[in-house]
C-alpha cells in the first residue's frame, strides 16, 4: 500500500486484514500493522477511539505466536501505536477548546456602525468600483484572564476587495478610548484559543497560522522563527 506522510489515506478494516490501527478522521497519529512483521506509519486523519479499541482487542495477538523475534517486532510496533495514539489525543485536545469567531452582518447596530467607520478605506475603494460591500463584524474577549479587552473583528466583502484567498479579516482592540488595529488582513476562519502570551489569548488563522500576542499587537509565528 502506497501512504504519503501528511495525506488522507485509505486502508483496510483491522478486522477483516488485521492492518491498521485507524481508520478514517480524528487526529495525526502513528499507527501500525501485523502479520509476520510490523508496519509503522505517520497518517493524517485517523481515528484514535478505534486505535485504542484495536490495540486492546489484538494485545493477546501482540504477545502470543509466532518466532521470538516476531513477538518482539509485535510488542515494539504497539509501544509506537500507543506513543502515537496518545500525542494525536493530545494533539487533538489542544485544539477542541478553540471558540471560532462567529462574523455576520448586523446592520443598524453599534458593532456595524463603528466596524464602517474602521473600514472606511475599505469602503471607499469598493464604492470608487461601483460595489456596495457587505460588512461583517464579530467580537471575542482577548484576554487571559477576566473579561476584558473585548476585540472587534471586521471583514468588508465585494468583488474588488477578495482575493482567490477569499476575504480579509482586521481585529481592533480598544486602548485609552480608541480601536487599535492589532491584526491586519488575514484570511480563513479566525480561532481563539485557550493558551496565550503576554496575557492574551493567541488566534489560529485558517487551521494552521497561529499569531500570539508581542510588543502589544498580534505577530505571526512563522515570522518569529525567521
Amino acid at each position: 500500500m502506497s501512504v504519503k506522510t501528511g495525506l488522507r489515506v485509505r486502508w483496510h478494516s483491522a478486522v477483516r486484514r488485521g492492518g491498521w490501527l485507524c481508520r478514517e478522521r480524528g487526529r495525526s497519529v502513528i499507527g501500525a500493522g501485523h502479520g509476520g512483521f510490523f508496519r509503522v506509519l505517520y497518517v493524517y486523519g485517523c481515528n484514535e477511539r478505534m486505535g485504542a479499541r484495536v490495540i486492546m482487542g489484538h494485545l493477546g495477538f501482540f504477545v502470543r505466536g509466532g518466532s521470538r523475534v516476531a513477538r518482539l517486532g509485535r510488542i515494539s510496533g504497539l509501544l509506537l501505536a500507543v506513543i502515537g495514539l496518545f500525542h494525536g489525543l493530545a494533539h487533538a485536545a489542544g485544539h477542541a477548546r478553540g471558540v471560532t469567531v462567529t462574523l455576520s452582518a448586523q446592520p443598524g447596530t453599534p458593532l456595524d456602525a463603528q466596524a464602517r467607520l474602521l473600514a472606511t478605506e475599505d469602503m471607499a475603494a469598493a464604492a470608487r468600483h461601483g460595489e456596495t460591500p457587505l460588512v461583517l463584524v464579530g467580537n471575542a474577549v482577548l484576554a487571559l484572564k477576566g473579561e476584558g479587552a473585548e476585540a472587534l473583528f471586521v471583514q468588508v466583502q465585494s468583488a474588488s476587495l477578495c482575493g482567490s484567498a477569499g476575504c480579509s479579516t482586521d481585529v481592533y482592540l480598544k486602548k485609552q478610548g480608541q480601536w487599535v488595529k492589532v491584526l491586519d488582513s488575514v484570511s480563513g476562519p479566525v480561532e481563539i484559543l485557550p493558551a496565550g502570551h503576554g496575557g492574551m489569548k493567541d488566534i489560529l488563522v485558517d487551521g494552521t497560522d497561529r499569531w500570539v500576542w508581542k510588543n502589544n499587537s498580534y505577530v505571526d509565528t512563522l515570522a518569529l522563527q525567521e
